[in-house]
């Protein structure tokens, strides 16, 4: 994309990725070519709280928290892992079923 003419921007919106990325992997094949971008480790920094994830979400599977602050509580006695309600609210909606277009019933994962 980027050798077609693409911007850095455009290139990034066509690939799904930052313009960030896209620099990065620019650079990474000017300095180092194809093996470098084979070599180099695409490892995203991974939070505290991930190592408990089965574990959360099978206790708040069996017991869900009435609030984020219920939640951001349980999680702290769970894992010893402290969280601003804002972290918990945001990681909780990772963590939930997709809901149906329809607002409907969640959609079954394939």
């Amino acid at each position: 994309m980027f050798s077609q003419g693409e911007t850095q921007a455009r290139s990034g919106q066509l690939a799904g990725v930052s313009k960030a990325t896209v620099a990065r992997y620019i650079g990474i094949f000017c300095l180092h070519g194809v093996a470098g971008l084979r070599a180099f480790q695409w490892a995203k920094p991974v939070g505290a709280q991930e190592a408990h994830r089965t574990t959360l979400e099978a206790e708040f599977h069996e017991r869900p928290p009435h609030t984020v602050a219920e939640a951001a509580e349980r999680i702290a006695t769970l894992t010893g892992v402290r969280r601003k309600e804002t972290q918990c609210a945001r990681s909780s909606k990772k963590s939930r079923p997709e809901v149906a277009s329809d607002g409907g019933h969640p959609i079954a994962p394939e």
